[in-house]
C-alpha cells in the first residue's frame, strides 16, 4: 500500500495538487514566457461590484479547502511564478 503525503500529515492537499497540476499542464503546452498567479484577497472584490448576486448562491468554502488557499500560494516558486493578492479596490483589467 502506497503511502501519500497528506495522509502521513494529516493534512488535505487535493485542491493543492490539482491547482500545481494544471499549472504544469498549461506550462508544458503553452510553454509561456512568463506567468503570474492572481488571488483575491477575502472580502468584496470588483465582481461584486458589478453584480450584486456574485456567489450570492454559492455555499461556504469548505474547511478543508480553506487551509489549501495558503498552500497554493506557495508553491509557485519551482515555476518561478509572480504570486500576488489583489484587494477589493484593484481592479483587474
Amino acid at each position: 500500500m502506497r503511502c501519500r503525503s497528506h495522509e502521513l500529515a494529516r493534512e488535505p492537499t487535493g485542491a493543492v495538487l490539482g491547482v500545481l497540476n494544471m499549472l504544469n499542464k498549461m506550462i508544458k503546452e503553452e510553454a509561456p514566457d512568463r506567468i503570474a498567479v492572481v488571488f483575491d484577497a477575502p472580502g468584496r472584490t470588483f465582481r461584486d461590484d458589478l453584480f450584486d448576486q456574485y456567489k450570492a448562491h454559492r455555499t461556504p468554502m469548505p474547511d478543508d479547502l480553506r487551509a489549501q488557499v495558503q498552500l497554493c500560494m506557495t508553491r509557485w516558486r519551482p515555476w518561478a511564478c509572480r504570486c500576488c493578492v489583489c484587494p477589493a479596490s484593484k481592479r483587474m483589467m
